[in-house]
């Protein structure tokens, strides 16, 4: 048992610099990775990889009060080593098309959600490879229901179809999404900032996307015991 301790120690109190790109991710914060316990809502499937960090999210074409299906890490310490509540964090993922409709020709729409209140009510970026000109929107879910806000074009690696990573930056009053490693936008978040996040994926249309490499680091708190058995909190 004190093996499975110390084991928990350790991942909990490594660096996010040595994970994540400095420029995004604040050396004081520690990332959360090979997430185990999800939660999702709307999907038409979510099937895992036990062997590695993926998994693979297929929409809903029947979902009439969802405009996205959603799915994300779940919160507690019995459920995820102590990931928390948090204003000022980094949610980071690889994203790939996996499944392309071929009625439409679609890679599908999809991104991160965050500031989640609930599987309805967040704030999202979501790709659309198969365009140029606003390949990328932001906005707010309401109800179910998908309101934009802006948008932008995107890099050619992005627009092939190809493996590209999403990231959202977070503190109480500004937002920052970067899209492979570059700054597209800044904005000031319509929802108080918490590390509630999830890849979403637009319902209504035949679409699978394989996450990989999702990451959320944040601020936190190194819990040991000192020899005369007080508890000890630091930063790792």
């Amino acid at each position: 048992m004190m093996i499975d301790r110390i084991f928990i120690f350790v991942i909990l109190c490594i660096r996010a610099s040595q994970q994540l790109d400095n420029d995004i991710v604040d050396s004081t914060h520690s990332c959360f990775s090979n997430f185990k316990k999800f939660e999702s809502s709307g999907c038409g499937g979510v099937v895992s990889n036990d062997d590695s960090d993926q998994y693979e999210q297929e929409s809903s074409r029947e979902s009439r009060s969802m405009d996205f299906c959603t799915s994300g890490p779940a919160y507690g310490q019995a459920k995820q080593y102590g990931f928390s509540k948090s204003t000022n964090y980094v949610v980071s993922a690889d994203l790939k098309s996996s499944f392309v409709d071929k009625y439409t020709n679609r890679y599908g729409f999809f991104g991160i959600a965050f500031n989640m209140i609930d599987s309805k009510n967040y704030e999202i970026v979501y790709i659309r490879p198969h365009l140029k000109a606003d390949c990328w929107e932001r906005g707010l879910v309401q109800d179910g229901r998908f309101y934009t806000s802006d948008s932008g074009e995107c890099d050619t690696n992005v627009r092939s179809a190809q493996s590209f990573n999403v990231a959202i930056k977070m503190s109480e009053t500004k937002g920052k999404f970067y899209l492979n490693g570059i700054l597209k936008s800044e904005f000031s978040p319509f929802l108080p900032a918490v590390n509630k996040v999830a890849t979403a994926l637009r319902n209504n249309m035949s679409a699978k996307i394989t996450t990989s490499n999702l990451k959320v680091c944040q601020e936190i708190d190194c819990v040991s015991r000192a020899k005369d058995g007080k508890t000890v909190v630091t930063k790792p």
